[in-house]
């Protein structure tokens, strides 16, 4: 059965029940302190007869440090800004906006144009886009095209890498790519064998000093791979033809680089800070719903390649023979800063509520915080911004929701801003740009003051200050 199938159902059964009843400058000036739980991450084990390609498996007990109990507020840091050095974190998220300083961009229902200060936006671009970032004072973007997916589902398809022109058009950078994989699990051949090869198009795109990075799929001659489980889980032989590789091209003269050439066979992630390319490696794991990854870096033109976290201080429950790649994890994406290497790692494809921040370290990966409801974090000047409040495991309600900031001189988490307590179970992403967030939540676009909390929500072009509505009331169709 379909992971999605099963959040969806879980969802159903739940509803029925309840029926009855910037341009500033990067001023980070705190020494660098640790913020991270000290449990090493690791996924749950499977129960007893449990299928472990399609089966959800339980929640495990969270941590009380990983969603501490939020403090009174104190006053806001002089600058929130994710900037310059931090721009990796915005885009990790999405990339749903980006400033030259000035004029802001965004993405809702279209590409828009408009400035802080002011009270309308111009639509730009029909569509729908991500990405977004600025370079040389050009903007530059992912033009998205959406389809069905093996199950039906809305999904992207394909992407495009695109430069705002100086009439409001879209120019295409490159042709457009697949988006998805050529899949085929090991029950559906006679020799328990199974084939996964992905269509990556431009993963993590993001333009700097005139090169535009990505991580592209790359066809090779077919090779294997094997994973093997305890017990009765067996070993099975994975058979692929194509990698990930991370590459840039010029767009100045348009040659293509490879930088890394073979990322494995699954969902590879980067993020650039400063003068270094931080990327994963990823093999599909046939046999359970996290695939096996390894940590690594290199200089933005590939030099210097070298391990951070390929090999876990404990066995795996599953292991492999391909090349690295040992931790048993599903990224939603990387951040690093001054004080790391960050991930966002989800748990078994989307069927617990909450993703969570983990510290990459060497050879160790720490628990941060719980980002709830899925909610990409963000790494800032001053500290992390991010999705809190106590989860009650019991009755999956969220107390005190809202947008949380966690210096990194460990003085306490501050609540910046107040989220309406039904605010689950849809899609919510957010950018910082200028001083201001800019979020989406279903249908709802808004931007918020993040030292007063005030709140300006977008409608028809129009930015009018306002309260944050009930989820049920924004939500989207998908």
């Amino acid at each position: 059965m379909p992971k999605r199938f099963l959040l969806v159902l879980i969802c159903l059964l739940c509803c029925l029940a309840c029926s009855g009843c910037s341009l500033l400058p990067f001023l980070l000036s705190a020494e660098r302190s640790s913020v991270s739980t000290p449990e090493t991450v690791a996924p749950p084990e499977m129960p007893t007869g449990a299928d472990p390609e399609t089966e959800p498996t339980p929640e495990p007990a969270p941590s009380s440090e990983a969603t501490p109990a939020p403090t009174t507020k104190a006053e806001l840091p002089a600058s929130l800004d994710v900037l310059s050095a931090y721009a990796g974190s915005n885009l990790s998220a999405g990339g749903l906006a980006a400033t030259d300083g000035e004029t802001v961009w965004f993405v809702q229902d279209g590409l828009w144009r408009t400035r802080n200060d002011a009270d309308s936006a111009e639509k730009l671009l029909d569509g729908d886009f991500c990405n977004l970032c600025v370079d040389r004072g050009e903007l530059y973007f992912l033009s998205l095209e959406y389809g069905e997916d093996e199950w039906g589902y809305r999904a992207v398809i394909s992407q495009q890498p695109c430069r705002l022109t100086e009439d409001g058009k879209a120019e295409p950078l490159r042709e457009k790519k697949r988006v998805g994989a050529q899949a085929v699990s090991s029950w559906e051949t006679e020799d328990n064998s199974a084939e996964y090869t992905p269509y990556l198009s431009y993963t993590d795109f993001t333009v700097r000093d005139g090169w535009a990075y990505y991580i592209g799929d790359v066809p090779i001659e077919e090779k294997t791979y094997h994973v093997t489980g305890p017990g009765e889980w067996g070993s099975v032989t994975v058979k692929y033809s194509g990698v990930g590789s991370l590459m840039r091209f010029s767009l100045e003269t348009g040659e293509t680089q490879t930088l890394v050439g073979d990322l494995g066979n699954y969902k590879p992630r980067f993020t650039i800070y400063e003068d270094t390319i931080y990327y994963t490696t990823s093999y599909h794991n046939a046999l359970f719903a996290y695939d096996f990854t390894g940590y690594h870096r290199c200089a933005l033109d590939g030099q210097g390649q070298e391990d951070i976290c390929t090999d876990p201080t404990e066995t795996p429950m599953l292991e492999t023979d391909a090349e690295g790649s040992h931790f048993l994890n599903i990224v939603n994406g990387l951040m690093a800063c001054e004080q790391g290497l960050y991930a966002s790692h989800s748990d078994s494809e989307g069927d617990f509520r909450d993703s969570r921040l983990v510290k990459i370290g060497d050879n160790e990966q720490k628990d941060v915080l719980y980002e709830i409801n899925y909610l990409h974090s963000l790494l800032t000047p001053m500290g992390i911004l991010f999705a809190g409040g106590n989860r009650d495991w019991d009755s999956d309600l969220v107390e005190d929701l809202g947008l949380y900031l966690r210096p990194w001189d460990g003085s306490g988490d501050q609540k910046l801003l107040t989220f309406p307590e039904d605010w689950v179970w849809e899609r919510w992403r957010m950018n910082l740009v200028n001083g201001r967030l800019y979020m989406q939540f279903g249908t709802l676009f808004f931007r918020a003051d993040l030292a007063d909390g005030s709140v300006e929500l977008f409608r028809d072009g129009i930015w009018e200050k306002g309260e944050l509505p009930p989820g049920d009331s924004v939500r989207s169709d998908g």
